[in-house]
């Protein structure tokens, strides 16, 4: 019966991919004025972006690169991500150290929650990854159908940028969004315990 579902909502999101995907490309929201806040710097190797603390990853910052604190919730900052994304985000706290020093990066007004449209998205069943019969991951089965594939960090304005690794034809991995403009896919490699982009065209179901 989980098969037959599963079935289902893999062509239940296949159907969604063109007239139903998201549009991904301004998340800097409210005014370009420069805020109140500090000027924060990435300590961790690598850490993601996220529509809100513990939700969504849209991009990656690595070390080194600036993330600017306008304010923090359940363990994450709200702020100004530099590095390739250049934008609004959360982040987890831990991976920044804030500063003292004023921040210059626009303004991302109050902390908010940025939205998905829920059409541009894996259904919430996902699968099952450890085989004890429940779904744990709320991606859909897919694969790497090209002969090699990057992923990538941050998928800024129709371009994939801070590339982290290539996976071979038939990798598994987990698709999570899609782009509205259909050239980029939100993906999970399990095996390397990685979310990234992916171009659109060299994923597809297992």
């Amino acid at each position: 019966m989980r098969k037959a579902r599963a079935g289902t909502a893999v062509r239940a999101a296949l159907a969604t991919f063109g007239a139903a995907a998201l549009t991904f490309t301004t998340l800097a929201v409210g005014s370009p004025a420069s805020a109140t806040g500090t000027a924060g710097v990435v300590t961790a190797n690598d850490a993601y972006l996220r529509t809100y603390a513990q939700s969504w990853m849209i991009g990656t910052l690595l070390k080194g690169d600036h993330f600017d604190v306008q304010g923090e919730q359940s363990g994450y900052y709200w702020g100004y991500a530099q590095g390739d994304f250049n934008g609004c985000a959360w982040i987890v706290a831990s991976s920044v150290d804030k500063g003292t020093s004023a921040s210059s990066a626009p303004d991302c007004g109050a902390p908010q929650r940025i939205a998905l449209p829920d059409s541009a998205h894996a259904p919430a069943d996902g699968y099952d990854t450890n085989g004890d019969g429940t779904p744990d991951r709320l991606t859909l089965e897919y694969k790497v159908t090209c002969q090699s594939a990057g992923m990538y960090g941050n998928y800024r304005g129709g371009h994939h940028l801070t590339h982290r690794v290539d996976l071979p034809v038939n990798t598994p991995v987990g698709w999570r969004w899609t782009t509205s403009d259909g050239q980029s896919a939100v993906v999970r490699w399990d095996a390397g315990d990685l979310w990234a982009y992916i171009p659109r065209d060299c994923v597809g179901p297992r």
